[in-house]
């Protein structure tokens, strides 16, 4: 599975390197969307990155890291969990957009970007286009 998805990720990156490949997405209230996504390289995996979309403005990149391993969503908090305490927040756009950011450093690697494109794959997900289908793995069992 990791090498057929590691296959698919590199067929991906000679097609378009600027191709977003969105692995989750939250709607925060009906003009505001929180976006998971990375970009896959010729030689390697991007960052993974979280953008907040509102109706009325250009989506801004509020948190990255390479250890994301899902997104949540109550109220006005967006939990970030992480398999590793590395990552950058723009503490300016967070601000600006009235949104919290707690971070979790308890999440497991194997729903980290990658692993879930091959699980997103699996259910026909257009992975290309913010979509709202969920891969996450609860204990590891579909890694």
């Amino acid at each position: 599975m990791k090498f057929y998805s590691l296959f698919v990720l590199i067929l991906l990156s000679c097609h378009s390197q600027d191709r977003k490949i969105f692995v989750k997405s939250l709607n925060a209230n009906s003009s505001k969307r929180i976006d998971w996504y990375f970009y896959s390289l010729l030689n390697n995996f991007s960052r993974s990155y979280v953008q907040l979309s509102q109706n009325n403005e250009n989506s801004v990149t509020i948190f990255e890291s390479f250890f994301i391993s899902d997104i949540n969503l109550k109220g006005d908090t967006l939990k970030v969990e992480l398999y590793k305490n590395d990552y950058k927040i723009d503490s300016t756009e967070v601000f600006r957009r009235r949104l919290i950011i707690t971070v979790d450093t308890t999440g497991k690697m194997w729903n980290q970007a990658s692993s879930r494109l091959g699980r997103l794959q699996k259910k026909n997900v257009d992975y290309f286009k913010p979509h709202f289908e969920d891969s996450y793995c609860s204990n590891g069992e579909c890694y």
